[in-house]
């Protein structure tokens, strides 16, 4: 889901507001919105764990059993 709202604020929202909505921009923003996501889902995956891992280990360093 946040791969998903990402890419979608990254790719079109902000460069929309900043450079304008001009014609045939709908075109341009799907085809760099399929590969934005597709390139942020596969980091997911790769940064998730790594994320998940490193957090449990500063919350077991806190909180020992």
């Amino acid at each position: 889901m946040m791969a998903l709202l990402m890419t979608l604020i990254m790719s079109e929202v902000i460069p929309g507001l900043q450079h304008g909505f001009y014609p045939g921009w709908i075109n341009e923003w799907m085809q760099r919105y399929v590969i934005i996501w597709l390139i942020a889902f596969l980091l997911s995956l790769g940064v998730g764990p790594i994320a998940f891992f490193l957090s449990s280990q500063v919350v077991r360093r806190i909180f020992p059993d």
